[in-house]
């Protein structure tokens, strides 16, 4: 795996780095950039799997470099990892095509559960993010999980695989399978992330 981190502080690329080798059973490798003319550089330079983007750099901004990077990497999903967190500037980047939004202020464990989300085809927003989000409903009016669906589905919003949440909840990966299906069928959602949204949107979670 390889993966293109875009941030102007070297701390923080350095500190992320670290955290980042524990994101697959593969240690990834890291390409650094600390503006955005870089980071379009070595986008034009590798096939990319992950690209993490800082919202606020020299030259050319984290938002301004979504579009030329998916013009280059058109597969490859991107997620911003910012300390600002309007929720216009996180409407403007959903907008452009990110995967994901991380505020620097989240965890390691949370940030990695994030990715593994995004890598698996989801789109991660933090949940006190959401909240701010206007919706139409937040109600959960005639939405009916289970006790065990509620409880796969926390674990679906902090990006866990099937096959660990066979494990913690005593499982087989079978019967997670059917539970991910009835969640999807009751919600009306089409995937984890769109579930998990829907869920934090109707005040499920």
């Amino acid at each position: 795996m390889k993966i293109l981190l875009a941030d102007d502080h070297a701390l923080f690329r350095e500190s992320l780095s670290l955290a980042l080798v524990r994101l697959t059973d593969d240690t990834p490798e890291i390409l650094q950039a600390e503006h955005g003319e870089k980071a379009i550089d070595l986008a034009n330079e590798h096939d990319l799997d992950l690209i993490l983007l800082d919202l606020d750099m020299p030259g050319i901004n984290g938002l301004d470099a979504i579009q030329t990077l998916l013009d280059i990497q058109a597969d490859t999903p991107i997620v911003m990892i910012s300390a600002h967190e309007e929720i216009s500037v996180i409407n403007k980047a959903l907008g452009k095509g990110i995967k994901g939004f991380i505020p620097k202020t989240t965890s390691a464990d949370v940030t990695l559960s994030a990715l593994r989300l995004v890598l698996s085809g989801g789109t991660y927003l933090p949940p006190q993010l959401m909240q701010q989000i206007p919706v139409e409903t937040k109600s959960n009016d005639n939405i009916l999980l289970t006790t065990r669906q509620t409880e796969v589905l926390k674990l679906l919003q902090k990006g866990v695989q099937n096959k660990n949440i066979a494990f913690e909840l005593g499982l087989s990966p079978s019967t997670v399978k059917v539970h991910i299906r009835r969640i999807f069928t009751t919600l009306g959602a089409r995937n984890r992330s769109e579930a998990v949204n829907i869920a934090i949107e109707k005040g499920i979670l």
